[in-house]
């Protein structure tokens, strides 16, 4: 497998044309600056019965510098409270551009972040190696477009993102997928699906579009391991955040044939995952 490094600023690039494609209402003042909306989102869970994280902020890196999103700070979520709904961490107005570097920063108080198991209902500390320092990087970039809105939705999926280590320790992984979305969805339903080979996991970027109009709706990279880590069951999947309707899919990654899902379509009902299976990518000569 490709270095992740290199793999998630490959991603990025990729998914440096939504912007265009994905623009919401709303108007900013300044000329030439737009307006990025973050959002929290969360699917349902056969591991727990609750998550909870306490998040200290949002950081979004510019071209010289970090600036932070700005919100009501620290906040609690409750993410299995989630299913199905988007609820706003904050907005922020910025120059017109591509942004690819975003990091979710969480609380590292004692018993800010826990999970609770559906097993025996036990609560267990969550354990951030690195999302009370660097944060929590959210795997995807986007274009910012003037006097527009882009929703960015984190989608925290704890049976992906959390994993039981050797010591027994249930330990959140360094990167979370970002939706990149073209309008807010105060509901919505879902495709998720799988990409393969394992060669193109940290390149993949998975788009949807409306199946009648052709417009691009929304765009996700997908799971896959930090450098040196194993692969899990969950990695290679992703899940795109949708209103309800019917849509075509396409996926791309470096050094594969782009795939088009069309004529075939997936229906979308809002509050449920619908899978889209797996797509197989053929890599280029």
């Amino acid at each position: 497998m490709k270095q992740a490094t290199r793999g998630r600023l490959i991603a990025v690039v990729l998914l440096a044309g939504l912007g265009a494609g994905l623009a919401g209402c709303g108007t900013m003042g300044a000329s030439s600056a737009g307006r990025a909306a973050v959002y929290i989102t969360d699917a349902a869970s056969a591991t727990f019965s609750s998550v909870k994280v306490t998040i200290d902020g949002i950081m979004i890196r510019r071209p010289n510098r970090w600036v932070s999103v700005p919100g009501v700070f620290p906040v609690t979520v409750h993410l299995l409270t989630l299913s199905f709904q988007q609820q706003l961490l904050g907005t922020i107005v910025l120059p017109e551009g591509f942004y690819s570097e975003t990091r979710l920063v969480l609380s590292s108080a004692p018993g800010a972040n826990t999970v609770t198991l559906l097993s025996d209902g036990s609560t267990h500390d969550l354990v951030l190696p690195s999302g009370t320092q660097t944060g929590i990087q959210l795997i995807g970039g986007y274009r910012v477009q003037a006097h527009q809105t882009l929703a960015l939705a984190i989608d925290f999926g704890p049976d992906k993102t959390i994993h039981l280590d050797s010591n027994d320790k249930f330990i959140l992984r360094p990167t979370i997928p970002l939706i990149v979305e073209q309008q807010v969805l105060v509901r919505y339903g879902a495709l998720n699906g799988t990409i393969e080979p394992q060669a193109a996991w940290d390149t993949a970027v998975v788009s949807a579009y409306d199946a009648a109009t052709k417009v691009l709706v929304a765009a996700s990279a997908v799971t896959f391991p930090p450098a040196g880590e194993a692969p899990t069951p969950t990695d290679g999947t992703f899940r795109i955040a949708l209103p309800a309707g019917t849509y075509s899919l396409k996926a791309t990654a470096t050094g594969f044939t782009g795939f088009d899902s069309r004529p075939i379509t997936h229906a979308v009902t809002l509050g449920v995952d619908t899978d889209a299976g797996t797509i197989t990518l053929t890599a280029t000569p």
